[in-house]
C-alpha cells in the first residue's frame, strides 16, 4: 500500500502491470509487445477485467457485458 494509496476512499485490488500476462501497443512504432507475468500477483489482488465487470455487475448494467 503506497501513501498515495492510502489516501483514498477505495483501493481496488488490481494487479500491477509486472504481475500478468498482457498485450501491450507501442503506437509510435506500430508495434504490439507480449508482456509476461514476471511474478505472480498477491492472492487478493484480480485482473482489471473481474474488476470492471464485478463492479458492472453490482451497479445493475451487466446487460452491457453479456460475455
Amino acid at each position: 500500500m503506497t501513501g498515495t494509496a492510502r489516501l483514498a476512499d477505495i483501493v481496488l485490488p488490481a494487479a500491477w502491470w509486472p504481475e500478468k500476462t498482457d498485450l501491450s501497443e507501442h503506437s509510435a512504432h506500430s508495434s504490439y509487445f507480449l508482456l509476461r507475468e514476471a511474478a505472480p500477483p498477491p492472492a487478493e489482488c484480480w485482473p482489471e477485467e473481474k474488476i470492471v465487470f464485478a463492479l458492472a455487475r453490482r451497479l445493475g448494467l451487466e446487460k452491457y457485458f453479456p460475455w
